[in-house]
């Protein structure tokens, strides 16, 4: 029964994820005629880290070893810094519904970044 409650809670999440990852470029797009890029990029992630933190659990299993510091670091320069700003320029500058279909192509692209480099 737990069990059950647990796959049925992740299939939940798993939905309302992807329905708010979709209903960002839609929603966002009528805002960047009035707000910055940058600063709209700023806002999303630091509502998005705020909202689920709490919710993240440490493990003793999952402590990470200083020596992957750097690399923790440089993936979240790149990862939620520079690629979200580079996300929202684009929305700026092109259709929603293309920049829903261009970002449909990020799961492919990650995938190939991962065989490439791992």
């Amino acid at each position: 029964m737990v069990q059950n409650k647990r796959v049925l809670t992740g299939y939940i999440c798993a939905v309302a994820a992807a329905a708010f990852f979709g209903s960002v470029t839609t929603l966002s797009k009528p805002i960047l005629s009035n707000v910055s890029h940058i600063l709209l990029s700023s806002l999303v992630y630091l509502v998005a880290g705020a909202t689920f933190s709490p919710l993240a659990q440490r493990n003793e299993e999952t402590t990470s070893r200083k020596k992957y510091y750097p690399l923790v670091v440089l993936a979240a320069i790149i990862g939620a810094s520079v690629g979200p700003i580079m996300f929202f320029s684009g929305l700026k500058l092109t259709t929603a519904s293309d920049v829903a279909i261009l970002s449909n192509g990020e799961t492919v692209f990650s995938i190939l970044f991962a065989i490439l480099f791992f």
